[in-house]
């Protein structure tokens, strides 16, 4: 184990930052503990130790003290967070999971530790896998937990991942090193506690065969698959584009071919940017791109993604304004181009307009674009964004707008033109 684990901190540590490591006491923690403080004879290691006092058991408080001396025995920063178990309400272990890595995160933050480093082993990966199994994940989310990860702005490494618990507890037994034993890791009131005690037990008995190798043969395979289709989807992903509005993709001429693909495709462009759909509206999703539905929208929370033919959008929810800056120009009526909504999309554009010292941008107002939004249907522009941005005004009447990459004017009547050029901004 000792190679292992000299293996994964040759390849992922920075020698120059601490290393925080998540001590709960148990075999698994204890084994990785001494397993890094003998790394750290023949490597410049420095290490620190969290410890969460859960409070769930009377001798929880104990315990605690007890980690603190040994620490201060090997010299280690010790550091300590006691949660009060009586106001929680809902999913224990959900909460104090949560609280942990908020906990690791501010550690990690302050004291300038590069990682947290936690006694995952082989065990914890099978029950994980059955686990989002008997939650229904898709086959791209059977990967289980994974040696490196980043957690929001904490990196938790899991460097025993390919141990075997019968391993570490030999390990432990061989060297004489005590640990503490937490009865609630065998308590059925406790989801874990019901995995490892009960449903585990239970599937192997009955099924004839320890199921552990064939639940971890599943997760392999499902991370083969998701790196799989991350590199097949590329392609894809490469289109998407973001700017001072939000993110956009173009799949209006070129989606990928099978709904499992495309459905992937969906996830990955919508987890970048942190959003979650369920089942049902990933299936939605993908009929609204299919179909090239236009002004259509769902909705997840207090976020909005917008599909218009074939397109996706995502916009910035950030308060910010459209600036313009106008220039007295004299240009031959043959060179003049009109911006589309895609060139508006970007942020900062510029266009060559009719000049009168009336005019003015502002926002339209729909009550009076009704001839507009016709015009904007006729040109395909999106529905949701005709109305955020401004045309030009004078006096009461628009006179000229943006968004179809078209100009309804007579030219030869026009004898001043300006460029304007606005962009978005905070």
């Amino acid at each position: 184990m000792e190679e292992v684990i000299l293996h994964f901190l040759k390849t992922h540590c920075d020698w120059s930052r601490p290393v925080l490591i998540g001590l709960s006491g148990g075999p698994d923690s204890i084994a990785l503990l001494h397993l890094l403080l003998r790394c750290a004879q023949s490597l410049p290691l420095k290490l620190g130790i969290a410890h969460i006092d859960h409070r769930w058991r009377p001798e929880s408080e104990e315990e605690a003290c007890l980690l603190k001396n040994l620490a201060e025995s090997f010299h280690l920063p010790f550091h300590l967070k006691v949660l009060d178990p009586m106001p929680m309400r809902g999913n224990w272990e959900e909460l104090c999971r949560h609280w942990r890595y908020q906990f690791f995160t501010e550690l990690a933050k302050v004291y300038g530790y590069q990682a947290v480093v936690l006694g995952h082993h082989q065990d914890d990966q099978a029950e994980t896998l059955l686990k989002r199994i008997l939650e229904g994940a898709s086959l791209v989310k059977l990967g289980g937990m994974q040696k490196e990860k980043v957690h929001g702005d904490l990196v938790v490494w899991r460097p025993l991942l390919g141990i075997d618990k019968t391993k570490i507890l030999g390990w432990l037994s061989k060297r004489d090193i005590p640990f503490f034993v937490d009865r609630t890791n065998l308590d059925p009131t406790f989801l874990r506690g019901k995995m490892r005690s009960s449903i585990l037990p239970y599937l192997s008995k009955e099924f004839g065969k320890e199921i552990k190798s064939a639940l971890l043969h599943l997760g392999q395979e499902s991370e083969e698959l998701q790196s799989f289709l991350e590199g097949h989807l590329r392609p894809y992903l490469e289109k998407i584009r973001r700017t001072p509005l939000g993110v956009w993709i173009d799949l209006s001429k070129d989606f990928p071919p099978t709904s499992f693909e495309l459905k992937q495709l969906l996830r990955y462009i919508l987890k970048g940017e942190g959003i979650g759909f369920s089942r049902a509206q990933i299936k939605l999703a993908e009929n609204l791109i299919k179909e090239k539905r236009a002004n259509c929208c769902l909705e997840v929370g207090h976020c909005q993604v917008q599909f218009d033919r074939g397109s996706i959008f995502v916009e910035k929810k950030n308060g910010g304004s459209w600036k313009a800056a106008w220039e007295l120009i004299r240009l031959p009526l043959e060179d003049i181009k009109g911006p589309n909504w895609r060139d508006v999309w970007q942020g900062k554009f510029s266009a060559i307009v009719p000049w009168e010292e009336d005019y003015r941008l502002d926002l339209p107002l729909s009550a009076q674009g009704g001839w507009l939004n016709k015009w904007w249907t006729a040109h395909k522009v999106p529905a949701f964004f005709r109305w955020k941005f401004p045309v030009v005004w004078q006096n009461n009447r628009i006179v000229h707008e943006f968004l179809s990459g078209k100009m309804k004017l007579k030219r030869d009547k026009i004898k001043k033109w300006a460029k304007v050029t606005l962009e978005y901004s905070m």
